[in-house]
């Protein structure tokens, strides 16, 4: 028997009603929906480097877990082994798309890793750090929505990403003459990987959502991208450390944010398609969260300079 399907049935033998509900949440720290807000808060609010360099790890995991995916093809595991095993009911609605690798545990490889590896000299942030991504790892098995290959794969890759980024960065802090570069360098992977995505032949016949994705991720990191550049050139904001400017800095720009998603994308996609509208307005996401929006808050506020903050 497959080692796998028996590690799963293992699980979901020993499934209650409270684990269920536990590892739901546990799962949640590998999703956009924490990893987000958790990135905003910390580029306007604390350290524009580090958040920089976890964004980096974050959307490069996704796009790698994107391109992994469409290229091998690998079925969900209920799908795999029909009648065998069937995920928490709950965790099959967000489980959309190919099972290998793991996006959840490649984000959140990438993500707490980077901040195991900025807080090195921090035992207690590293510890912290390899409990969630092993949390986050543990929680897609009981969820009978990913195998152990799925995930080991997952940490396999999101190390990797996580120590060639690191060797990035640090050349684009030590020679910022070379951004430009690495801007340039980064959109053209986007737009091959965008090409891609659209010509690769899929046998699953949800097409245009593995489409949506590809571009959701890529127009995200376009945004970024170009935000980023425009900001270390005309901007340089300084991160708002107040507490009460900071609590509004970042409820207005998670709002700003829920809304280019939700008013500005429909009028995106109702223009342009679905397929353009989407990326259009995830680059918007994007570019507003590293480059529009500490545009605007950096000429109404008088921040605190990021020197005295250097970790």
């Amino acid at each position: 028997m497959d080692i796998d399907l028996t590690i799963l049935q293992a699980f979901e033998s020993i499934r209650t009603p409270a684990l269920d509900a536990f590892f739901l949440l546990v799962t949640q720290f590998g999703e956009a929906v924490i990893l987000i807000p958790a990135l905003c808060i910390i580029y306007w609010c604390f350290n524009k480097k580090q958040a920089f360099f976890l964004a980096l790890n974050f959307f490069s995991a996704l796009i790698l877990n994107h391109i992994l995916k469409i290229t091998f093809c690998i079925e969900r595991p209920w799908l795999r082994w029909q009648g065998k095993i069937a995920p928490v009911a709950k965790a099959k609605i967000t489980a959309t798309g190919y099972s290998f690798p793991s996006g959840h545990v490649a984000t959140a490889t990438s993500v707490y890793g980077g901040i195991a590896l900025w807080y090195r000299k921090n035992k207690k942030i590293r510890v912290a750090a390899i409990v969630l991504i092993l949390a986050v790892s543990l929680s897609r098995i009981y969820l009978g929505v990913h195998t152990p290959s799925d995930v080991l794969a997952s940490i396999f890759a999101g190390l990797i990403l996580l120590f060639l980024n690191l060797r990035i960065f640090n050349r684009i802090t030590a020679n910022p003459e070379d951004d430009k570069k690495f801007l340039l360098v980064s959109l053209f992977v986007l737009i091959l990987g965008l090409i891609y995505t659209f010509y690769k032949s899929h046998w699953n016949p949800s097409m245009e959502i593995l489409w949506l994705d590809g571009i959701e991720t890529m127009g995200t990191a376009a945004g970024v991208l170009t935000g980023w550049y425009w900001e270390e050139h005309r901007i340089r904001f300084q991160p708002i450390r107040r507490v009460g400017p900071a609590m509004i800095v970042v409820t207005v720009g998670l709002a700003g944010t829920f809304l280019i998603l939700s008013v500005i994308g429909k009028f995106l996609k109702a223009i342009f398609g679905i397929l353009s509208g989407n990326f259009l307005c995830y680059f918007l996401i994007g570019f507003w969260i590293i480059g529009l929006y500490p545009y605007l808050f950096n000429k109404i506020l008088n921040p605190v300079s990021d020197e005295k903050y250097v970790h």
